[in-house]
């Protein structure tokens, strides 16, 4: 009987439903308690206080794992178990895991007792006293662990498994990529070169190094700097490129790596490698069926009283643009408010109005054709437009609406920004740039830093001499794939753009191309193009906003005189990514198809980009344009990019002057004595810090410092300075306040 009357009183909806009320009342009062303490008067600001001074940090959690009971409660299985015991031990769970978390947060924040609580510093001092610091850890992660796996079945065993295996992996790839890294450096040794001397060609084997390295010495102690150049064979019908690199003379003030870097001939690559276009512009297009459509566009607005006029037709590879005169009364307004009807008239899935057309008297209607056009990238490097350009980095877009091929010049954007959901074509526009620049510059005068967290796109460019980092060696140099190793390595560029304002100013000229012109006349090495090439930013951006977005912010204002340009691109055209830093310095940018008109404002700030058609249908919104053009962007495959890759592979590696030295000796110096000065400051400001709180700790200087990394550096100076030692077997800092104050005092004298 008694069995029976437990079972009753466990299933029964009205002590359930007591049960979660009484967990939601504590939930709101503690919660109200700690956040808002004047809502309860004294009484809850006492409350507030002790809450806070018993359980520390961890008490403004208290009120979601009240909840979290609550809702156990409530909603829990009904057949849990026939013992109300149980069904309440099932209920309380959470808080008994908000004890753990406790217990946890303060063994990790241990003798701080304003952060863990009187509370979790009692538990975590009586089991440090015990078992020590290492030991209460273990022993506080292994019950919340243990936890996690009674409330949630986390399998930790599994999970232990899948992570060795995935590092024994790694360990694997990593020792076959050691192993190819040793054979080849190996074949690189047994290749002889091609040496000039004056007008004597010798073979000089690079086996014996040492013989190099003399000479270089040698070359570097007179600091006169000779032209060397390597003579390859040409093959039929190349027409080789021959660029002369010396080196440049030591310039006061400036310092200049002394590398001897020898002259190659490079040959571009033919248009061979790139697949013909199959038919011409003029040849895929029918004019009859174009005019015919024009006037189904006519006759479909007639039957909304909308009457207008077909002025003209401008047939595109992808779209046909039809100029439409609007008869005297019809307003511009109700024409554009029929879009959604147009395009069910026309049977296409969308359709793009223009506004009135500059000198036409006439609006733009963009309707999809039936049967679009492939645009190769062939058919755009054949043509005049690019092929007779004169900007220094000319890459191809596509084609205009209109069929005339369009191109543009990253030297006068100066950056770009390309944007677009998955599958619209964004990384067949990347591949298009980088080819582009690839037929028209040698490795000599460009240089590519080529960025992709998500590492699919930009490797198949690993091994060309194109490639440049500025953190490592040319022989080292590869295309940059780790989020973190990418924000390095920006903020590293804007270290090389400051050498480089250094070195524009020493020779008194506003921009690269003064300075290579100078370069040419007086023997110094040129400067090359670095174009920085980003294939995903939002990784970037999560990965670190902070510095990632200031560094960019500081190249896209000011590196476009010293020869560097930012090529970036994302398929998250949100605000949290592209932002307004970011766009105010970007002027130029591409908006490839986006499902929302949202989206389209974030990188436009204006529609259209959402009636895009997708497969490279891009707007493009120039430096200074009033608004964005219309474009179907040119296609190249993959087989295509292998092939160039090969074939600048085969030409030669990475070559360039060691970064290390360039940057440690120019910027280093300077940077070193600034640093110097302000590390004596910090110091300075954090020894006045612990004087007036009297206790010191990390959480404490990065609160007034605003970084970790500052914080942890701060404590180790102060500790080998010996302003405070750490007692061996104890966690607690001893402040030297006599030798603070003596410090102090003579700084301050």
């Amino acid at each position: 009987m008694a069995r029976r009357r437990n079972t009753t009183r466990a299933k029964d909806p009205s002590l359930r439903a007591l049960s979660a009320l009484a967990f939601s009342v504590w939930g709101v009062f503690s919660g109200a308690c700690v956040y808002f303490p004047s809502a309860f008067g004294s009484f809850g600001s006492q409350v507030s206080g002790t809450l806070v001074r018993v359980l520390g940090w961890p008490a403004y959690l208290l009120p979601a794992f009240f909840a979290w009971s609550a809702g156990r409660c409530w909603y829990g299985r009904k057949d849990d178990s026939k013992d109300p015991v149980f069904y309440y031990r099932n209920a309380a769970l959470p808080l008994s895991g908000f004890v753990l978390f406790v217990f946890f947060w303060s063994v990790i924040v241990t003798d701080q007792t304003d952060i863990a609580g009187v509370l979790g510093s009692a538990l975590a001092s009586g089991m440090q006293a015990r078992l020590g610091w290492p030991g209460a850890l273990v022993v506080s992660l292994a019950l919340l662990m243990a936890w996690a796996r009674l409330v949630f079945g986390v399998p930790w065993g599994v999970l232990a498994l899948k992570v060795a295996k995935a590092l024994a992996g790694d360990w694997q790839l990593w020792k076959q990529a050691l192993k190819e890294s040793i054979r080849q450096r190996g074949e690189m040794r047994r290749s002889p070169v091609l040496v000039s001397k004056g007008e004597e060609t010798v073979t000089v084997s690079v086996k014996p190094s040492k013989a190099h390295e003399s000479y270089v010495q040698k070359i570097a102690k007179q600091q006169v700097f000779k032209e060397t150049s390597v003579v390859a064979p040409p093959k039929p019908n190349d027409s080789p490129k021959t660029v002369t690199v010396g080196a440049a003379l030591p310039t006061q003030g400036v310092p200049v790596v002394k590398s001897l870097v020898p002259a190659v001939t490079w040959k571009l690559p033919p248009l061979d490698l790139l697949l013909p276009a199959e038919t011409s512009p003029s040849q895929s297009i029918d004019k009859d069926v174009c005019y015919k459509r024009g006037h189904d566009l006519v006759h479909a607005l007639s039957n909304f009283d909308v009457h207008v006029e077909l002025g003209g037709v401008v047939p595109g590879p992808v779209v046909t643009r039809y100029d439409l005169v609007p008869q005297p009364g019809v307003k511009v307004g109700e024409i554009e408010s029929l879009a959604k009807d147009i395009a069910l008239s026309m049977r296409v899935a969308a359709v793009r109005i223009l506004g009135p057309i500059a000198g036409r008297g006439a609006i733009g209607i963009e309707v999809p054709n039936a049967k679009p056009m492939l645009v190769k990238l062939r058919e755009i490097l054949e043509d005049r437009v690019f092929s007779h350009s004169d900007g220094a980095l000319v890459f191809a877009l596509g084609r205009a609406a209109s069929g005339d091929p369009a191109t543009c010049d990253l030297a006068d954007m100066p950056h770009i920004l390309v944007a677009g959901a998955t599958n619209s074509g964004k990384s067949v526009l990347i591949h298009a740039i980088i080819a582009s620049l690839l037929y028209r510059m040698t490795p000599d005068e460009l240089k590519l830093v080529l960025i992709d967290p998500k590492r699919l796109e930009l490797p198949l460019y690993d091994g060309i001499p194109h490639i440049f980092d500025p953190r490592r060696k040319s022989s080292e140099a590869r295309v940059i794939t780790d989020s973190k190793e990418a924000a390095r390595t920006i903020h590293t560029l804007t270290d090389l753009m400051d050498y480089r304002y250094e070195l524009l100013s020493a020779f008194s000229v506003r921009n690269i191309e003064a300075y290579n012109e100078m370069a040419k006349v007086k023997g110094h090495v040129p400067l090359p193009f670095i174009v920085v090439i980003i294939d995903e930013l939002a990784d970037l951006i999560l990965t670190a906003v902070t510095e990632i977005e200031t560094d960019i912010q500081r190249l896209a204002q000011m590196a476009r005189a010293v020869g560097i340009h930012l090529v970036l691109a994302t398929q998250r055209p949100s605000v949290n990514v592209i932002t307004g830093v970011i766009k105010a310095n970007l002027p130029a940018r591409v908006a490839l198809q986006v499902v929302s008109k949202v989206d389209s404002r974030v990188i436009l700030d204006s529609q259209g980009a959402e009636d895009l058609l997708g497969a490279g249908d891009m707007l493009y919104l120039a430096s200074g344009a009033p608004k964005p053009a219309r474009l179907q962007g040119a296609y190249v495959s993959d087989e295509e990019i292998k092939r160039i890759a090969a074939f600048w592979s085969a030409q030669g590696k990475p070559e360039y002057a060691d970064p290390a030295e360039l940057l440690g000796s120019a910027a280093g110096q300077a940077q070193a004595q600034g640093d110097n000065k302000q590390d004596q400051e910090n110091l300075k400001r954090a020894l006045e810090l612990v004087m007036q709180r009297r206790r010191v700790s990390q959480d404490l200087l990065k609160a007034h410092f605003g970084s970790s990394a500052r914080a942890t550096d701060l404590l180790s100076r102060l500790e080998v300075a010996g302003f405070i030692t750490k007692p061996e077997g104890t966690n607690r800092w001893e402040i030297h306040f006599d030798q603070i104050e003596d410090f102090l005092k003579t700084s301050r004298s």
